[in-house]
């Protein structure tokens, strides 16, 4: 009959012949969350997928149903192995028929690798990470005669978060600058209309560039 000590010496060698049997490998993904804001119609980023193992593990990378219409993961698949990590494109592009906030995840798993033991027996092993993602559309306004004209003079768009912090202020130096084209213009306009055709001191027909304070 089996004693209480044998039983237990035994059950331990049964557990340590399982154990090495089995071989976990880590994997992992950096950054762990990706925000993306999408003023500009569509922005990529990248995250790295690394692991502890010294020979090579093969992945898969799927993204959350509830972003497939918005980001595209370039490869869907690959390799990664110690001090090696594998590099994953992220692309999120807004659908025009969609503004607000959504969040999701990005998927890594292993593909399942068997683990040889001494006889030739062994177990499979898959394990996986998750990538946050967090997506804002904003909501797309057409652009104020303001917008357009101070795109107009430093030749670059307006975005939503200088819309909100450019106050009328900034509009002075622009204004100042349209009066002084608006004097400019009226002189004119007096001069064609009054002096045309009348002749200066010198005995010179007036044109539209004449003035009466040049000699």
């Amino acid at each position: 009959m089996v004693n209480k000590e044998t039983a237990i010496i035994l059950f331990v060698l049964i557990m340590l012949s399982f154990a090495h049997t089995v071989k976990a490998v880590g994997i992992g993904a950096s950054p762990a969350t990706l925000s993306f804001i999408l003023n500009n119609n569509s922005e990529e980023k990248t995250f790295q997928v690394s692991t502890n193992s010294e020979s090579a593990v093969s992945f898969t990378v799927k993204i959350s149903d509830s972003l497939k219409d918005i980001i595209k993961i370039t490869p869907d698949s690959g390799e990664t192995k110690i001090n090696q990590p594998a590099e994953i494109i992220v692309k999120a592009s807004a659908p025009k028929s969609k503004t607000g906030n959504y969040s999701g995840t990005i998927n890594i798993k292993t593909l399942p690798t068997t683990n040889k033991a001494e006889e030739g027996t062994g177990s499979q092993v898959s394990t996986g990470v998750v990538v946050k993602v967090n997506v804002e559309i904003p909501e797309k306004t057409e652009s104020s005669f303001k917008d357009k004209f101070i795109s107009l003079l430093t030749g670059r768009a307006i975005s939503g978060q200088e819309k909100l912090s450019t106050g009328w202020d900034s509009m002075i130096p622009i204004l100042i600058i349209l009066g002084a084209v608006l004097i400019v213009a009226l002189v004119i306009l007096y001069n064609k209309i009054y002096n045309r055709g009348q002749k200066n001191e010198k005995g010179h027909t007036n044109n539209f560039f004449y003035f009466n304070f040049i000699a």
